[in-house]
């Protein structure tokens, strides 16, 4: 069951990043050949009659592309309007190249500033193959990705990540609805034997920076607390602050208060503040050691709360990324689609709650990571067009594709490394 549910999730995911890449390749009528959801053999195919293109399920599930013309290439098409090669789009496609015939002579195309031509320059092709047969002439395809002015490719490549961040956001508004009340950063009751107490922390004081970053809603708090609290912070608070209350009574009859807003108070900064602290997997966290008071739920700290939820999940990965160069986290401490999958079956089980909140960090990490100007990635490929577009001249292809294709053996080689890892850790158990 569980690698169904995760199979499911992947695939959604995966599913919502293609479909930007398909949206604005549409919206832009750049050609496409197909849609495909997973890697490897088809499983299920149709080809629209209308448009041509084909739409796909293939075995593997931990992929999918859209394959655009002209995204690898020059977007040449032959006399028939055939594509001499075509690749996958997007961060999870592995491109396939199928040859129409071989070149023994390079084929020059137009450039990208003469991709509005109504009729592309045609270039001849000399003999290839086995067989002696010649080539049909080639043009450029009108309709390809290559010859699509560079802002309107940014686009393109980028709607994959996007598309991911915003379903990170519905998400998010989802899981700030369904909770009866919102939780603040203002402190109140402590744990037995708090360590912060004991640096001058009070129940009451409003908690407005941590180490220097502010925190506005629980979660920033909370977050900032276990990155940062392994070892002493310095908190900035807001003491004798003049905090509105309200009294409730919800449907099981509990009754209770919550904070409706706060204001004023006097800023004091206390230094070397400790709190308790804990070892997952090797990592130390520090350990929140009091509770926060709840506030009423109204539209504005619903908007924090999400913007909270969805900032602190893209987070995540600039963090990870920093703590891993660092040093504080070790290779070991990473996760790949195995570990992933075994972490949706036990949020699974914990309740929908834990379960969406999951799929919202998965979903904004894969957002934000595919944003990274690494190579093989949306980033990458978005960094070259961006250069593109301020020197109005692109990066030879070939170079660009080179870069590309070292960056996915990488990728390939440290996600080997990685489900290796998640393996070994499973039957470590």
């Amino acid at each position: 069951m569980t690698i169904l549910i995760a199979i499911l999730v992947f695939g959604v995911l995966i599913f919502i990043h293609e479909l930007g890449h398909y949206l604005t390749a549409r919206l832009f009528d750049v050609h496409i050949l197909e849609f495909a959801i997973g890697m490897g053999p088809k499983l299920l195919s149709r080809k629209s009659k209308k448009t041509g293109i084909v739409y796909s399920l293939r075995l593997l599930p931990f992929g999918g592309f859209v394959s655009m013309v002209g995204e690898d290439d020059e977007g040449l098409i032959d006399a028939e309007g055939n594509p001499v090669s075509e690749g996958g789009a997007g961060s999870f496609s592995l491109p396939e190249k199928k040859s129409y015939g071989d070149e023994e002579e390079p084929v020059e195309a137009a450039s990208a500033e003469e991709t509005n031509d109504a009729l592309p320059a045609k270039c001849s092709a000399e003999e290839g193959g086995s067989d002696g047969a010649t080539a049909s002439a080639y043009q450029r395809d009108p309709r390809a990705l290559s010859a699509k002015p560079v802002w309107q490719r940014m686009i393109v490549t980028a709607a994959g990540a996007v598309m991911n961040l915003l379903l990170g956001v519905i998400l998010a508004v989802v899981l700030v609805l369904s909770m009866d009340r919102i939780g603040s950063t203002v402190v109140g009751p402590f744990d037995e034997n708090a360590l912060s107490q004991t640096q001058g922390l009070q129940s009451g004081d409003v908690i407005t920076h941590v180490n220097g970053k502010r925190v506005n809603t629980h979660m920033d708090l909370a977050y900032a607390i276990s990155h940062d609290g392994y070892e002493p912070v310095e908190l900035t608070i807001r003491r004798g602050a003049d905090i509105v209350w309200e009294n409730f009574t919800d449907d099981e009859g509990n009754s209770g208060s919550y904070i409706v807003s706060w204001s004023g108070g006097e800023e004091i900064v206390l230094e070397g503040v400790t709190f308790g602290v804990q070892e997952t997997e090797g990592v130390v966290m520090g350990v929140q050691d009091f509770r926060a008071y709840a506030m009423k739920k109204t539209f504005a700290n619903v908007l924090a709360q999400t913007f909270s939820y969805t900032r602190l999940a893209g987070r995540q990965v600039i963090d990870g990324i920093l703590d891993l160069l660092t040093g504080r986290y070790g290779m070991e401490q990473m996760s790949g689609p195995v570990g992933v999958t075994q972490q949706i079956g036990q949020a699974a089980s914990m309740g929908l709650t834990t379960f969406v909140y999951l799929v919202m960090v998965i979903t904004v990490n894969l957002g934000i990571f595919n944003l990274l100007p690494l190579p093989a990635l949306d980033g990458g490929r978005f960094f070259f067009q961006l250069i593109e577009l301020i020197f109005r001249k692109p990066i030879p292809r070939r170079w660009e594709g080179r870069i590309h294709l070292i960056g996915l053996a990488l990728l390939l080689l440290l996600m080997v490394v990685i489900t290796g890892q998640d393996i070994i850790r499973i039957f470590a158990k």
